[in-house]
C-alpha cells in the first residue's frame, strides 16, 4: 500500500479516497505551476480548460535539479512541478508509476507563478 503523498496544497480526502489496486485516482499533489513567466504556457491559456489533461516529462538531466518534472500542454512546456514538491513524484515516474497531470484551476492574476494550479494523481 502506498502512503499519501505530500501535497502544496489541500485535497479533498473525501472526493479522492486513497485506495489501493481498485483503479481509482489517488490524488498525489495540487499545486501550482513554477516557472510560467519563462515558458510558453500563456499561448495556450485560452485552450485550457478545467480537467484538461496535461504531459508530465522527467528532466534528470536538467541542470537546476535533478528531479524536475516539465508540465506540458498540447506539446507546449508550461513550467514545473515545484522543485520542494518533486522528489516523490520524480521517484514514482522513474519507476515507471502510472502519474497524471490535470489542469484544476486556471487564475486571472499579473503574478505568473499563480497562473494555474494543478492537480497530479495516479491510478491505485
Amino acid at each position: 500500500m502506498l502512503p499519501l503523498i505530500l501535497t502544496g496544497r489541500r485535497a479533498d480526502a473525501a472526493q479522492h479516497p486513497v485506495s489501493s489496486g481498485t483503479g481509482r485516482e489517488v490524488v498525489l499533489l495540487d499545486t501550482l505551476i513554477a516557472g510560467w513567466q519563462y515558458h510558453q504556457g500563456d499561448r495556450v491559456w485560452p485552450l485550457l480548460k478545467r480537467g484538461a489533461p496535461l504531459t508530465l516529462v522527467r528532466e534528470p538531466r536538467n541542470p537546476h535539479d535533478e528531479m524536475a518534472i516539465a508540465v506540458f500542454a498540447d506539446g507546449v512546456k508550461l513550467g514545473y512541478i515545484p522543485r520542494i514538491h518533486n522528489t516523490v513524484i520524480a521517484g514514482m515516474m522513474d519507476q515507471d508509476m502510472p502519474i497524471e497531470a490535470r489542469v484544476l484551476e486556471k487564475h486571472k492574476t499579473p503574478r505568473p507563478w499563480e497562473k494555474m494550479e494543478i492537480r497530479v494523481t495516479m491510478i491505485a
